[in-house]
């Protein structure tokens, strides 16, 4: 029987064979024009739906006769005359030209990433949008440019589609095997007997070049972590991806913090405030050939992944309230040159800029800053990177820097290495909080919500908020099932060093300057007697809630009998 496929059917193919004759994961040049192969990118520019024409039709001047030529886009003339006699009608086909660039993250810092332009037709129009990861099929073939008289003739590549698949999803998620996994799982269970230790080990492993840091460096690796993304019944979505922002004096390590972050994530864009614009950071409408397109900014570029913004402070005032909607809601609302639409944002951003002069701890963190409150409030945590003159402090960074020193621990793990745990740890454990840990942190939010004197714009649900994801995050990190009571304590005590004005320990500037300890478990108990002695003078939350706190952590904190001290409600 003969068979022959019908008009509207389109043959596509997937999953080509991991051979570098077919797949390629950087773009490919000129001599592989004319073949059939893959390659990933990401889509930066995508076109309107346009319709091709095919067939043309032309009257005779002379006869009035009319009659149609149909449009020939053939890769190579046929090798012999048509010798048919029924002929039928071309219709017109769906068309749409995008961009697609080389992932950034299988680049080396510094190197211009290179972009072509895809060609889709029919029931590929619109299956992609900006922002997305991408692996294309196709055909590479060359393209004449319009030339005018006494101009070279130069050709462009055009890569010609033949299916195009999303892989959003994959991109976020290395390719780890299963030994490795099963090596991380085993430095956990060789030391949930002294999980402080374990910990310590891995922040120790990102910038070790750094000296100190301890709370930046946690910050910063939960970051990565992040919490578990919820969408609810209504349509409504918590976000999971938290936000940081280092605030601090020149020479403070806040560049390499964000360069170290970038290189740890499958997915991140490392760009600067200065000379940035609205368009740069979001989204812009471009104009080419008549028609607009949608190119993507910085944020879009980094959807599930991290983008990282050195200098932040110098992002113009309108420019930065562009940005409310994509750090909360994680999408950008487009409405440019008739084009209507929703941008994901889903990422976590990592900033970095300098205080309005020096830092004065009796103004708020908008005046410190001139950040707005609300912005302020988008960030889970705001760290400040104080340059203070420490002799003791001073004389072991010099000794650190002139001696090369880096981390002096056993078994160092390479930046490959630490990359992949956090992956591992992102992907394979989502806890959720219990009863205690809850607790932990509800009291906590209520005694920040309790002082008259509460930073603007930080004590909001948007602080609960953030504690949750940060616990969970913390949870991630230790490989917990669940979120238990020294996760809780473990971000009580991040929020404490962030917070300039501490409910609970007061002046928390040796937190933030903290360095690793030999024997963290002694420290823990050595600040323990502190916290609970301010609970016990906190009377607007009530009894019950402090007693409630205490409990919860004593295990980790403090000797339980000082529980006697309190008294029943």
């Amino acid at each position: 029987a003969y068979w022959s496929a019908k008009a509207n059917i389109h043959t596509r193919f997937e999953n080509l064979p991991e051979h570098p004759e077919f797949l390629h994961y950087s773009l490919p040049g000129s001599d592989l024009s004319g073949m059939f192969i893959a390659f990933n990118g990401t889509v930066i520019k995508a076109g309107t739906n346009k319709t091709q024409e095919r067939a043309k039709m032309f009257k005779c001047k002379k006869c009035k006769a009319m009659f149609e030529i149909a449009v020939d886009d053939a890769l190579k003339d046929p090798e012999y005359a048509c010798v048919g006699t029924q002929f039928e009608m071309i219709t017109d086909p769906n068309y749409q030209e995008i961009r697609v660039q080389e992932q950034v993250g299988r680049l080396e810092i510094g190197t211009m990433p290179k972009a072509i332009t895809v060609i889709l037709k029919n029931d590929l129009v619109n299956k992609v949008k900006v922002g997305d990861n991408v692996s294309a099929i196709g055909t590479l073939i060359r393209k004449w440019k319009v030339t005018k008289p006494n101009e070279p003739c130069v050709l462009d590549l055009v890569f010609v589609g033949n299916n195009i698949i999303q892989t959003n999803e994959k991109t976020s998620i290395l390719s780890i095997s299963d030994n490795i996994k099963k090596e991380f799982k085993l430095f956990w269970e060789s030391r949930r007997e002294n999980e402080l230790l374990g910990r310590n080990f891995i922040v120790q492993q990102f910038c070790p070049n750094i000296f100190g840091r301890f709370q930046v460096k946690l910050a910063v690796l939960l970051l990565l972590l992040g919490g578990n993304s919820k969408n609810g019944t209504n349509g409504t979505k918590t976000r999971g991806e938290p936000h940081v922002l280092l605030l601090g004096d020149p020479s403070t390590a806040k560049s390499q913090f964000l360069k170290a972050a970038a290189l740890l994530s499958p997915r991140s864009i490392l760009t600067t405030g200065t000379g940035t614009s609205t368009a740069g950071l979001t989204v812009s409408a471009v104009r080419e050939s008549g028609s607009w397109s949608l190119e993507a900014g910085a944020l879009v570029l980094a959807d599930r992944g991290i983008c990282c913004i050195d200098e932040f402070g110098c992002v113009s005032t309108s420019d930065r309230m562009a940005i409310h909607e994509a750090m909360e809601q994680q999408t950008l609302s487009i409405a440019k040159a008739g084009i209507v639409c929703k941008l994901n944002t889903r990422c976590s951003i990592l900033a970095a800029t300098n205080p309005k002069g020096n830092f004065d701890t009796k103004e708020s963190l908008a005046s410190n800053s001139s950040l707005s409150s609300p912005l302020l409030s988008r960030f889970d945590l705001i760290l400040l990177l104080i340059d203070r003159k420490d002799k003791d402090l001073d004389s072991c960074i010099a000794d650190c820097i002139l001696r090369d020193e880096k981390s002096e621990t056993e078994n160092e793990w390479s930046l490959e290495k630490l990359k992949m745990f956090i992956n591992f740890a992102k992907n394979e454990f989502a806890p959720e909080l219990t009863e205690n840990a809850s607790n932990i942190i509800t009291a906590y939010y209520q005694l920040q919500r309790s002082q008259e004197d509460a930073a603007s714009g930080r004590t909001t649900m948007r602080l609960l908020e953030s504690m949750i994801r940060l616990t969970q995050a913390h949870a991630k990190l230790l490989f917990h099932e669940k979120a238990e009571i020294f996760d809780a304590v473990s971000v009580v005590l991040l929020f404490e060093s962030a917070m300039h004005n501490g409910m609970i320990f007061g002046n928390t500037s040796f937190l933030i300057d903290s360095l690793f300890q030999e024997n963290p478990n002694d420290e823990y108990q050595a600040m323990g007697t502190s916290p609970f002695l301010c609970l016990l003078r906190i009377h607007s939350i009530g009894i019950t809630q402090s007693r409630l706190f205490i409990l919860s952590i004593s295990n980790y904190l403090i000797n339980p009998s000082l529980l006697a001290s309190l008294p029943e409600q």
